[in-house]
């Protein structure tokens, strides 16, 4: 005769209290009685070491799964739960279920507990549809789960504290996490301390997946630093826009006051007419070719004092008295070499705008290429191609622009380098 749980909503420790002798080397369920009123099922399977499975189970009325498959170290295959709509707590339920790979499906809505969940699960890899709307307590839930690396927990249902340290979770699974992060409670955190995939971030990543918990209040916690501040623009209207940047008139309005690097940043934006708003270069160290090819771009405002790198403006037909903004607009130089680039020649300054406006950035240490005082326009060619085209001198077909020659005292190596020259016009 089959032996009945002592109470019928009752299956607390019911393979160690019906099976007392047998119960840690049976590799095979007993057939177990209904448990569809069962409200408890603390320790219902804990120590079956030797279980390769349970048996599946209608649970509707369980409020407690505390420990219920703790230490069960054999067991492989787990059914789905899927109508535990009642389940509140559920404490250490798979601790120790070290050869589980992947986790059963589990109505969780309801539970408040998830310490110790899947503690020392060391073969775990994939937990799905995990939802943790009433969650309170979670220390430990997936501590010595060395192999996780999918982590699926439904969108906006996590509001408190969450360790996953010490997994081996893939990127995707990781910001995915994080982006879906709910709001949190206050000083809530999200800590992955030795967990591999953050070494691979990028900063467009932290931007689009981190920065939007931060921004809910999430505290999170991890190895390396987290810039939630684009410092990267290199490339960004191509990476950004990759099928239109090229017809693009109207650049969008962009903060770029934390930025290090524009390098390329408007680069090939042919039809671009107009940057909106104020470019804020003050903490930017490179800005190798960011208005290569800008060809009618006019309209481009900089910060007071804020270009400090290296810029060539070779490329853009921009108005004298933007020439003259510009100027106005040149810090301290980041170091002896830097420079600042225009058309050769085709500005013809007054000695009051050069001693205004060019002047004092020579004397903080810029060096000007393109621009002359009146006595000394167009007097020097020397290298004239390789100066006024410095990224791009090797591969000009067709040379424009040409500035007024007929004051030049020095034109060696006017051309030098220009390999792929057919054509010059004056």
């Amino acid at each position: 005769k089959m032996p009945d749980a002592v109470e019928i909503t009752n299956f607390s420790y019911y393979m160690r209290d019906t099976y007392p002798e047998d119960y840690m080397t049976m590799e095979v369920c007993p057939e177990i009685p209904d448990t569809s009123k069962a409200v408890y099922v603390t320790g219902m399977f804990e120590g079956c070491e030797a279980m390769l499975a349970p048996a599946q189970l209608s649970l509707p009325n369980v409020v407690n799964a505390d420990r219920m498959f703790y230490g069960c170290i054999s067991m492989v295959n787990f059914y789905d739960m899927p109508d535990t709509n009642k389940l509140v707590t559920a404490r250490g339920m798979f601790y120790g279920c070290s050869r589980m790979i992947v986790s059963p499906k589990i109505y969780t809505t309801g539970v408040i507990d998830f310490r110790d969940f899947f503690n020392s699960c060391q073969m775990l890899t994939t937990v799905s549809d995990l939802d943790m709307t009433a969650a309170q307590y979670t220390e430990d839930m997936f501590y010595g789960c060395s192999s996780l690396k999918n982590l699926s927990i439904v969108p906006d249902t996590l509001h408190v504290s969450l360790d996953v340290s010490d997994t081996n979770l893939t990127k995707e699974s990781l910001l995915n996490t994080i982006l879906n992060l709910g709001d949190p409670v206050k000083g809530a955190m999200f800590i992955f301390h030795n967990v591999e995939a953050q070494n691979d971030f990028t900063e467009d990543e932290i931007i689009t997946y981190i920065r939007p918990a931060i921004e809910k209040g999430w505290t999170i916690e991890c190895d390396v630093p987290l810039p939630i501040e684009r410092t990267d623009y290199s490339w960004y209207m191509r990476n950004t826009f990759p099928t239109v940047y090229t017809t693009m008139g109207i650049a969008p309005e962009l903060d770029i006051s934390k930025a290090k690097y524009t390098d390329h940043m408007y680069d090939g934006c042919s039809e671009l007419t107009r940057i909106p708003g104020t470019l804020d270069m003050s903490n930017v160290i490179h800005a190798y070719g960011m208005f290569n090819d800008c060809f009618k771009l006019t309209e481009v405002t900089f910060a007071p004092a804020s270009i400090k790198c290296s810029m060539n403006f070779s490329d853009v037909p921009l108005s004298k008295e933007k020439v003259l903004e510009v100027f106005d607009c040149l810090g301290e130089p980041v170091d002896s070499s830097a420079g600042v680039v225009f058309t050769n020649g085709i500005y013809n300054l007054t000695q009051e705008e050069y001693d205004n406006h060019v002047v004092p950035a020579i004397e903080k240490g810029w060096n000007v290429f393109g621009i002359y005082a009146p006595k000394e326009l167009a007097t020097d060619f020397t290298y004239y191609l390789q100066k006024t085209y410095p990224e791009t001198y090797a591969s000009i077909n067709i040379l424009n622009m040409l500035p007024d020659t007929s004051e030049g005292v020095n034109m060696n190596y006017m051309f030098a380098g220009g390999a792929s020259l057919s054509m010059i016009t004056a």
